[in-house]
């Protein structure tokens, strides 16, 4: 480590795919020479059951290899039954990384996290759709007034940065419009579907191969697509709407005939998320070589700008390891802004 500078101290809050595949990436990242040893130590880590809060900085791969085998209550400092919210108040730490399901009724607990942290001059992190759409304005403005960073790229696209290339490459330009697919997990099970295997089946194998969450009500019903839809309107359009304002149709009244009879006529069907005057959920008919027609878990996202027209951004946007990738692109920007040391080689 270079001389003088001091390491960066996270907590981690929630150990299912996300956080566990963002502490198998620190560990990969850290071996490989590309993220230099001790730039960040976890000050505390927090499951389902309760937190993590040791006194001694263990190993990315030790809390990752302990929560694997069920080991994780067994280390010192685990404490039983209590919150992600009170880690986020006893860590002593400069960061929060937020990797906890999504709550689109409330934001809860991470909307609380967020002000916590702030309070606590710690910067934050976060996959939350739900607490973003719901609160972006107020829990940004939050963070400037107690010069904190909030960082959410993680909430759009996973690993493809939606957000910071519509905010930041495409500025200056006026953004008219934005359309794409922007869930990982409806798009498998309608590729899928386009090969005659029902809904439920297809469904089932998303799940299976981490692209789908337990309960993935939230995709099928449309209803992730609308938060990511209302973030991308709000960050990269300036416009202030709500989860309220999006007309949403999700797949789960759609049937493998429709699917097939939209094949006869040369076209997909994509759950298309869309902002214009209107924000728009549906699945909708799109011709094969339309730009949104990506396969499997790939997202794609026109931008309809002033001056250089639609451009459009494709990438992989669902499952534990592509969103573990945006929320490490975000804490290695809170690096470089807050000064520490170079991250990357």
């Amino acid at each position: 480590m270079n001389r003088g500078v001091y390491p960066l101290k996270f907590v981690l809050l929630g150990l299912g795919e996300v956080g566990m595949s963002l502490l198998s990436l620190l560990d990969h990242q850290e071996k490989e020479g590309r993220l230099e040893p001790g730039l960040l130590e976890l000050a505390g880590a927090a499951d389902s059951g309760g937190y993590l809060l040791p006194d001694n900085r263990p190993a990315f791969a030790e809390v990752l290899n302990a929560k694997r085998s069920d080991r994780l209550r067994s280390m010192e400092g685990y404490v039983r039954e209590g919150t992600s919210l009170e880690l986020v108040g006893n860590c002593e730490a400069e960061l929060v990384i937020d990797c906890m399901p999504t709550n689109y009724s409330d934001g809860e607990p991470t909307v609380s996290c967020i002000r916590a942290a702030a309070g606590g001059h710690k910067h934050y992190v976060t996959a939350s759709k739900g607490a973003m759409a719901m609160h972006m304005a107020e829990l940004l403005e939050l963070s400037r007034n107690h010069g904190t960073l909030l960082r959410f790229g993680a909430t759009v696209g996973g690993g493809t940065p939606f957000l910071d290339f519509g905010r930041d490459c495409l500025y200056p330009q006026r953004i008219r419009a934005i359309r794409g697919v922007l869930n990982g997990t409806t798009n498998f099970v309608l590729n899928s579907m386009e090969t005659g295997k029902p809904m439920k089946s297809s469904l089932a194998e998303a799940m299976e191969m981490g692209y789908a969450e337990t309960d993935p009500s939230s995709d099928i019903n449309g209803l992730d697509t609308a938060a990511k839809l209302v973030i991308l309107a709000n960050w990269v359009m300036g416009r202030h709407i709500t989860l309220s304002d999006v007309d949403v149709t999700g797949i789960s009244a759609l049937t493998g005939a429709e699917v097939s009879a939209a094949a006869r006529r040369g076209k997909v069907v994509r759950l298309v998320g869309s902002f214009c005057e209107r924000a728009i959920v549906r699945p909708e008919e799109i011709d094969r070589d339309d730009v949104l027609n990506v396969q499997g878990v790939l997202n794609a996202l026109t931008y309809d700008t002033e001056l250089a027209g639609p451009v459009t951004l494709t990438g992989a946007g669902a499952g534990g390891s592509s969103t573990a990738q945006a929320i490490l692109r975000d804490i290695l920007c809170i690096l470089r802004k807050t000064g520490k040391v170079r991250a990357i080689e």
